[in-house]
Parts: structure tokens; C-alpha cells; sequence
């Protein structure tokens, strides 16, 4: 049994091991087979739903000419892939250096250089213009990967450009694979279908989210502490849930005070789930006005946070 956690040790390798995505799989596959693999790819979809993991994948499938052959237990490291996080390494000097060395043939043994921008969305504008030619008419070996949760900030320009891979959460037969694979990996004899129900009631679909809970399960955690609290948060979700859904944002802002950016995709999850189960039991239209704002495709904290405050006052109105 692996000493890793499930989210790091259940990390899919290769096409054939990502659950409940098969359309991207064979959309990817069929890319490779056509012999016309796109030097730009764009990844988008909500944090947690494998967009690294994929780009890492395709990047190695890059190094094969013949793709039935291809060794995935070889690190990373072996070929010549860069991982920029571009939350880091965003602004027009940072890409310029990128620009000097794209024009590069491929370290041996690769056969492609491959750039993955992780948080793409965060390079400035000027960045993003400064790619475009080279994003439009990259280098025969040269190859681009975009990784973002917020395609709404790139250019339209950036995005035409792109092969699109758009990911989304597991369906619950999905998510049933899944703790399947979790449960044999750790050798657990209970029962998971509780956990099963509880994440697909309250929307938590994304591989990461689902193993994390499954972890927190697995080690005898109760289902409410599993699903309604992060990783590593000390947020009390179920309480702000609870205010939220009164629309109480004075009563919650103590507890968003405390909220990171990295809080906030589980944070949001356990709101809407919240508000869902409201709303299938009153049929309220505030609170789908509500799960409509929240909902909105948005990931930094501030923006967030006004999306909360919004929902609240459109919660306190009804309440009124």
C-alpha cells in the first residue's frame, strides 16, 4: 500500500486510467491517431478535475512517435516539459524569456519541448499578446499547454488559437468507480455508498475533492466532516451554509475572514449543495437566484466573496 495520500497516489498515468471523461479521452485519442496533434492546447474546468494531470500526460504522448508504446513510468523529468505556474511567472518579461528558447530543438531524449502554463488565465494581457505569434505558428517541436479554471481571462484571440479541452466533474456512476479504486487501494472493508450519496447530493464531483473526502473516510471520519470542511481549511462550512442560505452575510463574515484561495473551490461546493437541497424541498426562486450567482465561473477570493455578499442580499430580501 502507498504512503501517498489518494489524490497524489490514484493520479491517473495515462489516458486509459482517467474516470468518467471519456469523451475528452477519445477526443485526445483521436487527435494522435490523425497524425494532426495541435501545438496549443487549452484545458479548462474546475480546480480539482485532473486539468494538470492531463497536460502531463499529453506531454509525455508528445515524446512518442509511435503512441501503443509509450512508457509512462518514466519521470517527467526525462523529457524536455516545463511547468510554468503563471500566477508566479505572469507579466510580458516573463514570457519574453520563455520566447528565447522556444526556438529550441527538443533536449534528447524528446522528441518535443513542451511549455504547461498552469493558472493560464493569470498572465497580463501584454503577456498574452507577446504569445500570440508563437502560439499561432509554434516551432514544428514545440508544443503549448494552457491550464485554467478562468477562460474568461484570456484573450478571444489566446482562445481561438486553442485545441479546447473542456473537463468536468463525475457523474455518480463515476464517482462510484472511483471510490471503488480508493477503497482497494487502502484495503478499506466498510460500506461506501453513504459516502457515495452524500458527495453526489451536495455536488462534489471532481476526482481531487472526492478523494480527499474518501481519505478523511477511510480514517474514520463522520460523513459531515469528510464532505463540509477542505483539505486543510478550519472553516466550519456547515455553519456559514447554514447563514447563507438566511441570508445572513453579516453573521458569515467572520468565517469568510478567514477563507484563502484555496478554500474556495470546496467552500463553493458545499454552498450550492446546501442551497440545492433547499431549494428541490421549497422550489424557492430566491434561492435559485441565489445558487445562480454563486455558481458563476469565478475562482479568485474577491470575487467570490461579492458573489456570497450578493447571494445573501437577494436571500435577505426574500427572507424581508
Amino acid at each position: 500500500m502507498s504512503s501517498k495520500v489518494l489524490s497524489i497516489s490514484l493520479r491517473p498515468q495515462k489516458l486509459d486510467e482517467v474516470i468518467g471523461l471519456d469523451d475528452i479521452v477519445e477526443s485526445v485519442k483521436t487527435q494522435f491517431k490523425s497524425g494532426r496533434v495541435p501545438h496549443f492546447f487549452l484545458i479548462t474546468g474546475d480546480s480539482g478535475v485532473g486539468k494538470s494531470t492531463l497536460a502531463r500526460i499529453i506531454a509525455v504522448m508528445l515524446q512518442y512517435q509511435d503512441h501503443t508504446k509509450i512508457d509512462y513510468a518514466v519521470p517527467l523529468s526525462k523529457y524536455d516539459i516545463t511547468e510554468i505556474n503563471a500566477s508566479d511567472k505572469n507579466g510580458v518579461y516573463d514570457v519574453r524569456a520563455l520566447l528565447d528558447i522556444v526556438y529550441y530543438k527538443p533536449l534528447a531524449p524528446s522528441l518535443a519541448k513542451v511549455f504547461i502554463l498552469d493558472e493560464s488565465h493569470q498572465l497580463t494581457s501584454p503577456a498574452q499578446n507577446a504569445l500570440l505569434k508563437v502560439l499561432e505558428d509554434s516551432p514544428p517541436q514545440t508544443y503549448f499547454i494552457f491550464c485554467t479554471n478562468t477562460p474568461t481571462k484570456l484573450l478571444p484571440t489566446i482562445k481561438r488559437r486553442a485545441f479546447t479541452l473542456h473537463l468536468y466533474g463525475l457523474d455518480q456512476p463515476a464517482t462510484h468507480q472511483l471510490l471503488s479504486i480508493a477503497k482497494k487501494k487502502v484495503d478499506f472493508k466498510g460500506d461506501t455508498k453513504e459516502l457515495e450519496n452524500t458527495l453526489v447530493e451536495n455536488d462534489v464531483n471532481s476526482p481531487g475533492l472526492i478523494l480527499q473526502a474518501a481519505e478523511k473516510y477511510f480514517n474514520g471520519a463522520d460523513i459531515n466532516s469528510c464532505i463540509f470542511s477542505g483539505a486543510d481549511s478550519k472553516i466550519d462550512t456547515k455553519t456559514l451554509c447554514n447563514l447563507v442560505s438566511k441570508g445572513n452575510f453579516k453573521g458569515a463574515s467572520p468565517l469568510l475572514k478567514t477563507l484563502t484561495k484555496e478554500d474556495v473551490v470546496f467552500v463553493r461546493v458545499c454552498i450550492l449543495g446546501y442551497l440545492k437541497a433547499i431549494l428541490l424541498s421549497s422550489g424557492s426562486v430566491s434561492i435559485a437566484k441565489a445558487m445562480k450567482v454563486i455558481a458563476e465561473d469565478c475562482y479568485d477570493l474577491p470575487t467570490f466573496l461579492a458573489n456570497v455578499c450578493i447571494a445573501c442580499d437577494l436571500l435577505k430580501n426574500k427572507a424581508a
